[in-house]
């Protein structure tokens, strides 16, 4: 009987991956928030202390600890500073070798002698701190006279249109692309693209946006970045469909992305997946190395495919908070579901459910995530549209006004 792998994930939240691997292996986790559900799929779960979090170094101990008394394999699931990524330079090589754009991109340096004290014109700039994640490290470029731009950034031209995730999974020899995703963002302050969640795209969707050009030069970038970075299981290429609908590649996510939720659940409502199977689990055994040359064959149909056509809508929407406060999800009517099965839906029906959900009372400030929205529709997109808006509304309503001595948790990635 083959032994069950140990695997500690680490994250910025793993609820999804622990979820999705906890039938498959043994996992233990370690995230920053402690979510109730997050809790529940690992046999043994250790939140990442504020130390941890902004040193490199008692991160990496703490994990190594971890993972050492659990005999468990550490496998990172995004959505924290420290990790090695492609630099802008080498994405904006692939990306034109495959046919695709890159936006301009430039050291702090660079731009300072490029520019000097000159507002650059024709073109707006972002400000991208290094290794920052989920949108909170990305900046409008507003100079002024006075202005030093810190070394720990890089400034990309600003590159209008709609934001888009695309999904794939590498093996020892093959890389399948699983999926394609729109992005959704919040502002907060002078921070305009904060990661809020994504979306499926209907297959007919899919094939309006995508020529079989553009479809083969994505593919063709996924297997590009694979060899060039030695990628084994699932990884995100984020880009953005300007208004002449010209692809632009913004950067590479080298782990499992938050979008993969969604993917999976679309896959399991249209049988590309089966019920028993599970990305993660996917994902798992292709950097173990265990089986994989299997795993893309378990994966029945690529995105694009007429067959399994997807005609629903499979959503989640990070929920932030508006004001400081503490949480009760307990104020949420009777008919949101927790049980996060994806199945198949009758016609006409939406289904909302509520996840990363944190314990009764816990404090949260303005712009923190209280929880996590997850709908299955396939209602019509102006109904999906509303009912997402009025379930956002009522998770932000969950957070009420606290007490002078409210004390909260400071989640800034």
């Amino acid at each position: 009987m083959p032994q069950i792998p140990r695997i500690l994930l680490v994250g910025a939240s793993i609820r999804w991956a622990a979820q999705s691997a906890a039938s498959h292996c043994r996992v233990v986790g370690m995230d920053l928030f402690g979510d109730q559900d997050t809790i529940a799929a690992c046999k043994r779960f250790q939140i990442i202390s504020n130390a941890e979090r902004s040193n490199a170094q008692n991160l990496a101990h703490a994990i190594a600890q971890f993972a050492s008394t659990e005999h468990a394999t550490t496998l990172r699931v995004g959505g924290m500073q420290h990790e090695s990524t492609i630099q802008p330079e080498a994405a904006a090589s692939l990306a034109l070798a495959c046919g695709l754009r890159f936006p301009e991109t430039l050291t702090s340096a660079d731009f300072s002698k490029t520019y000097g004290n000159r507002q650059p014109t024709n073109a707006s700039w972002l400000i991208k701190r290094v290794n920052s994640t989920g949108g909170l490290g990305i900046e409008v470029y507003r100079q002024s006279a006075n202005d030093t731009l810190p070394t720990n950034v890089y400034l990309q031209r600003r590159i209008s249109g709609r934001p888009y995730g695309l999904v794939a999974l590498a093996t020892g020899n093959e890389v399948k692309l699983l999926g394609l995703t729109r992005s959704m963002h919040v502002r907060f302050g002078a921070r305009p693209f904060v990661y809020a969640g994504s979306r499926t795209l209907s297959t007919n969707h899919t094939r309006r946006l995508l020529t079989t050009r553009e479809i083969n030069a994505m593919q063709k970038l996924a297997e590009a970045v694979a060899h060039r970075r030695c990628l084994r299981g699932l990884f995100n290429l984020d880009f953005i469909q300007d208004r002449q609908n010209q692809w632009w590649l913004l950067e590479v996510n080298e782990r499992p992305s938050a979008s993969c939720e969604v993917i999976e659940r679309e896959a399991r409502a249209t049988g590309r997946l089966d019920s028993n199977e599970s990305l993660m689990a996917m994902h798992i055994k292709s950097v173990l190395g265990n089986d994989y040359d299997n795993q893309i064959s378990l994966f029945r149909s690529t995105f694009d495919n007429e067959s399994n056509a997807a005609k629903s809508i499979h959503a989640k929407r990070i929920v932030y908070s508006r004001h400081d406060g503490r949480v009760h999800l307990s104020k949420l009517t009777p008919d949101w579901r927790t049980d996060l099965t994806a199945a198949v839906l009758p016609k006409q029906t939406t289904r909302i459910q509520i996840a990363d959900q944190p314990a009764e009372g816990t404090p949260v400030q303005r712009g923190q995530p209280i929880a996590t929205v997850l709908i299955d529709s396939n209602e019509e997109r102006k109904t999906f549209a509303r009912q997402l808006k009025h379930s956002v509304a009522e998770v932000q309503s969950c957070v009420i006004t606290s007490a002078p001595n409210f004390e909260p948790k400071n989640f800034d990635l």
